[in-house]
């Protein structure tokens, strides 16, 4: 790796101008995985889950008041 270019956005392209690999920075690969939730455990994904389910049935009683949390 060149260190010169450290920092610096690259850019590679086909003839094709479709991208097929990109370079991003250790901080935005970070920021993106957590954006798509890449970084959940099973755990966190399946209260997730229960609590899309609540919502789409409506089911009022398993939210938590603002109040309530510490």
């Amino acid at each position: 790796m060149n260190h010169a270019n450290a920092g610096k956005e690259t850019r590679c392209f086909l003839r094709s101008s479709d991208p097929t690999e990109v370079i991003i920075s250790w901080k935005d690969f970070l920021i993106i995985e957590e954006l798509l939730g890449l970084d959940l455990d099973k755990e966190a994904i399946d209260d997730l889950e229960t609590a899309r389910q609540d919502r789409e049935k409506g089911n009022v009683d398993a939210y938590i008041d603002l109040d309530d949390l510490e």
